[in-house]
């Protein structure tokens, strides 16, 4: 990975111009359990609404993954856990449309 940055080859963010990171109160707090879910909820439905705004997303483990090991970035965070990232920007592709499938054969039963 070091080689690839060192060529100039971005194989964390991958260009894009911005990372969205979702972080909730430490562990010992009685808030974590539920804004990991909270805050992960929220990542998915950013991810969902960004095509509406002609944007890309990908989420981004190495950034969670760093955040929790590389000091630095632990002291940026203060202690919150980061429950995960997005990095976003613009599309490289955009698709005209979806792929063709067969029709579902669904048969209901009481």
């Amino acid at each position: 990975m070091r080689n690839s940055w060192n060529r100039g080859i971005d194989v964390i963010f991958r260009g894009a111009p911005c990372a969205i990171v979702v972080s909730v109160a430490p562990s010992s707090s009685m808030y974590a359990a539920l804004g990991s879910t909270d805050g992960a909820i929220a990542l998915a439905n950013m991810e969902m609404a960004a095509p509406s705004l002609g944007l890309a997303t990908c989420w981004c483990g190495f950034l969670m993954l760093a955040a929790q090991q590389y000091e630095p970035l632990k002291k940026e965070f203060n202690g919150h856990a980061v429950v995960g990232a997005l990095v976003v920007g613009e599309p490289q592709v955009q698709y005209q449309r979806c792929v063709p499938r067969k029709p579902v054969q669904v048969t209901w039963k009481n």
